[in-house]
């Protein structure tokens, strides 16, 4: 037997517990739910090949998946976000308007009534405290349209609780960063600890070393998509404004390295011994091809006093290189992270 929807929604389905839960709730009131899933160079799970906790749940509920890159807009955004940044690199609050300015545009394209998420009044400091909801839902014009239906008692009344097409008796009044009230009705709905991601390890920009690296770029006018996702993979050197050194920590970083290295990098290999693959990004004279040679060669053989041969290119441009492992103490002064 075929449900009968009472009327058409978004949900911003990220994958994580809260925002299934209001998939599972709006589902069980005969919304015709679309899942909208945002991915980004800033979110690992959604670029890393992982199952989608989110896809799966919309094939669980039977509703419209789709999945929209964001990693432009954020990008635009981490260069001077309206309403400031996190603890670290993370512009949540801006992130999210722009997810739901997305959402609003796809909600009129389909005739809907309404937009849900998964937040929780006071459950993250920054954009989940009483005074940012109420900045976030009226910058991205929908407010009274937007739906948070596990605290929707303990927020304004929207549009869609007046008209009587949700039954405000049947969503929660869940607050803070307790998430007893979550695991229960995560039990109710049948949904396991392996259908949803963690509550840690979501956004890279509240990662404190990797925010180093993604200010580092945005300092030196080198904020793209191509060096954020270089930013995800190795050891970070800065040689001048110019000119930054990525190093491989591992066989499989090298390769991902050298997939990801754009065409006009400088790439360094060791001639002889075992070794990282290094990547380097910008403008370099002599003196910086040799001083990223020397911080491979410390990756080489860090006992070895002697000079070790490289190989490099950049572009149809080859050469060899020797150099002797650089010191600690100066490796130091050149790391970004």
């Amino acid at each position: 037997m075929s449900k009968t929807f009472k009327f058409r929604g978004v949900i911003l389905l990220s994958g994580g517990l809260d925002s299934i839960l209001a998939a599972h709730i709006l589902n069980d009131m005969g919304v015709d739910l679309i899942a909208v899933n945002f991915t980004s160079p800033f979110h690992p799970r959604s670029t890393e090949g992982e199952i989608n906790p989110a896809r799966l749940t919309a094939r669980r509920l039977s509703i419209v998946f789709r999945q929209v890159e964001l990693g432009h807009d954020i990008i635009d955004i981490i260069k001077d976000p309206p309403h400031g940044y996190g603890k670290n690199l993370n512009p949540c609050i801006d992130c999210r308007i722009r997810q739901l300015e997305i959402a609003k545009k796809i909600m009129q394209e389909e005739r809907g009534s309404i937009i849900t998420t998964g937040e929780v009044l006071g459950q993250r400091p920054m954009s989940q405290n009483r005074n940012s909801l109420e900045i976030i839902e009226k910058t991205a014009g929908v407010k009274r349209v937007l739906l948070r239906p596990l605290s929707a008692r303990l927020l304004p009344v929207t549009e869609a609780e007046k008209e009587g097409q949700i039954d405000r008796t049947k969503l929660f009044a869940m607050e803070g960063r307790q998430r007893k009230e979550q695991f229960r009705l995560a039990e109710k709905f049948n949904i396991n600890e392996g259908d949803y991601l963690p509550a840690a390890g979501g956004c890279r920009l509240t990662n404190k070393e990797y925010a180093v690296k993604i200010r580092d770029l945005k300092e030196h006018d080198n904020l793209n998509m191509v060096n954020v996702r270089l930013a995800n993979k190795g050891r970070h050197f800065r040689f001048t404004k110019n000119f930054k050194l990525i190093v491989g920590r591992d066989e499989k970083e090298n390769i991902l390295l050298q997939n990801l290295a754009p065409e006009d990098a400088l790439i360094i290999t060791p001639a002889v011994l075992p070794g990282p693959l290094a990547v380097g990004i910008g403008d370099f004279t002599r003196k910086e091809l040799l001083q990223a040679a020397s911080v491979c060669a410390y990756y080489t053989d860090k006992k070895s006093k002697n000079e070790i041969k490289f190989k490099y290119c950049r572009g149809p441009n080859k050469g060899n290189i020797d150099a002797h492992p650089i010191r600690r103490e100066e490796i130091e002064g050149f790391r970004i992270a």
